[in-house]
Parts: C-alpha cells; structure tokens; sequence
C-alpha cells in the first residue's frame, strides 16, 4: 500500500489540480457566487477526482468565521412555529451560513440555552416564540453577534425584531366581523404577556373603539387548544347578545371554541362567528372551516435571514423592526348571513 494511501487532500491540492489560487477553492465551495460557473466547474471537478472534502472547522480557525447561526425556540403546539423554522433553515442552506438549532423545553431557562449557544461562537442568533433578557442581549453585543427575534420579541432588549403586523390583523378582524353582521364582540387572549398577544388585543379593543364598541368582553387564553375550550362556557356565562363576533388569538384557542360550541348545541356561525390567527394547516379541515388572518410565514423567513446576515455581514448593531401585513382568508366560521345590519 502506497504510503500517500490515506493522506488527507487539502485545498491546496484541489488548487493545483484546477489550476486556481487556494482561496479560490474556498469561494467554490461557499454561496458567496463571487466565481464564474466555468471556474466553479473547474474546481469541483477537480475535487472530485481527488476525492477533497471541505472543512467547516478548520476553515473558520483560519478565517475566524465559523459561519454558524444559532436558532433558539421555545416548546410550543402551534405548528406554524414549526414551518417558519422550516422556512428559515431552508433559507439558511442556501447561504454560506450553517445552523445550529436549540429547544427550550417547560421549566428550562432561555438564558442558560443561549449560553449553551454561544459557546459555539455563532455570529448571530435567531429567536422563535421566545424572549430574550436584556442581560443576554448585552452579552451578544460585547461578543459582537446580531439577535433577530421573530414573531415575538421583548420590549427591553436592543434587538432586531421581524414579526406580523399584529394590530393591523387584529383591526382587520374587527371590519370583518361587523361586515358579516356581528354586533357583540370578544376576544381570547393568548399568554398575556406575548408581545403578539399583546399587539392583537389591542388592535382588537381600540379598532373596536374607534367604531363605537366600548364593552366587548375578553376571557384570558395561553395559545392553546384547551383554553379555547375553557373560555367558551365564560362567555356564554356574560349573557352576551348573539349573534357574537369572537377573535382568538390563534387558531388553537379557535378550534378549541369551535369543538366546545359543537358539544354545547352552540351553532357556528350562527350563534357565534370564530376567528383565528396563523391559518395554520388544520384551519381548513372540514371540521372547522376556520376564518383566520394568515400569517406570511415565508416572507417573514427570508426577510428575516436577509436581514440578519445583513447584520452581520455589515457588523451593525442598530436594531431594525420590521412588520408584514396578514392577509385575511375567509372560511365558513364567519359566513353570517340574514343578520341585523
């Protein structure tokens, strides 16, 4: 066996192969399409024959890049979380930049996750359905890495911030539920101190305002299935007048209202018109036909990766907000028809 059996192929040989510079080599073999598709051809072809694979490692020890971006999300049932980090990772592969990705399970602290993180040296982070200490965002910016939030964010934190237009949807919901005929109106909160939740029930009550409406009733959620089924049998218990117009912060609470609505003899829409945010898959199974305000789940993805790498491309430390609108997609749990106007 030859004693050049098991050398390991470094850049420099794919360099000499192709006829190319060592760091030309390098570009090959990122996303940054700085190379011509003849040159890149050239290289790969060449790595092919001597059988190189890049390393990721060693790389970054001599660029002092790692090219690594954390995304951190909390535990959660709502399966549009899932598809947006769906989204985001694909995005992600497209791009020089790789992922490492953390859950923060019940009862574990965000804090001592993203410690966890940054052990890896990521030059950014990306926040799901979590919020973030300003302890650990002043932590991030003495080591020079941009945090994105998304959907959610905390108030206190000097932070990039990519998210749903909140108050709009809910604003939006409000000028559907009286044009379908509603005349009384609530809403089911989500966890109260959500930034989204938070968006949304105000937009609900000040558009609701503007209009003349002052007494709708608001029963308190947590974003789950099962304090929609809580909330409704409470708001049967106000004497409400029917037909009632009732927004849910998402679309679990909504299927929750909708399955107990069915089981109490509670007629939907005619008794009550339901409504949602997200749009998640099941929110057009037959058994709910839920109207909800989509979310723009796969603009928010790459508008927020863009922005990110943007950050840390640039090195920029001003935090950015950036809001997309819902769009409202209507499904029978609204369709009053015959109403009062």
């Amino acid at each position: 066996m030859s004693n050049n059996a098991h050398k390991t192929v470094t850049s420099i040989d794919v360099a000499k192969r192709a006829g190319v510079s060592q760091s030309t080599v390098s570009r090959a073999f990122s996303c940054s399409g700085k190379l011509s598709p003849k040159t890149r051809e050239a290289v790969i072809r060449a790595a092919d024959e001597l059988g190189y694979r890049p390393n990721a490692i060693a790389r970054s020890l001599v660029s002092n890049q790692t090219k690594f971006i954390g995304i951190v999300k909390s535990a959660t049932d709502n399966s549009m979380f899932s598809e947006l980090l769906t989204f985001m990772v694909e995005r992600l592969q497209k791009t020089e930049y790789q992922v490492i990705y953390y859950e923060v399970g019940h009862g574990q602290s965000i804090d001592d996750i993203l410690s966890r993180v940054l052990q890896y040296r990521v030059e950014g982070i990306i926040l799901l359905y979590a919020n973030l200490s300003s302890e650990i965002t002043r932590v991030c910016r003495s080591m020079g890495i941009p945090v994105l939030q998304m959907l959610r964010y905390s108030t206190n934190a000097q932070a990039n911030v990519v998210s749903p237009a909140n108050h709009a949807g809910a604003a939006l919901a409000v000028e559907h539920l009286m044009e379908k005929g509603y005349r009384s109106f609530a809403y089911i909160t989500g966890e109260l101190n959500a930034s989204s939740n938070m968006e949304r029930q105000l937009g609900f009550l000040s558009r609701l305002a503007e209009l003349g409406y002052n007494d709708p009733v608001v029963l308190q959620g947590d974003y789950t299935y099962e304090s929609g089924c809580r909330a409704l049998p409470l708001l049967l218990e106000r004497d409400v007048k029917l037909p009632c117009g009732v927004l849910c912060a998402n679309d679990l609470i909504a299927m929750g209202v909708i399955d107990t609505a069915r089981s109490m003899g509670i007629r939907i829409p005619e008794d009550i018109g339901v409504m949602g945010f997200d749009n998640i898959f099941m929110s057009n199974w037959p058994a709910y036909q839920l109207t909800s305000l989509q979310n723009p789940t796969e603009e928010l993805a790459e508008r927020g990766v863009r922005l990110l790498i943007d950050k840390i491309q640039n090195n920029d430390f001003t935090p950015d907000i950036l809001q997309l609108n819902f769009k409202l997609v209507e499904r029978r749990s609204t369709q009053l028809t015959g109403a009062p106007k």
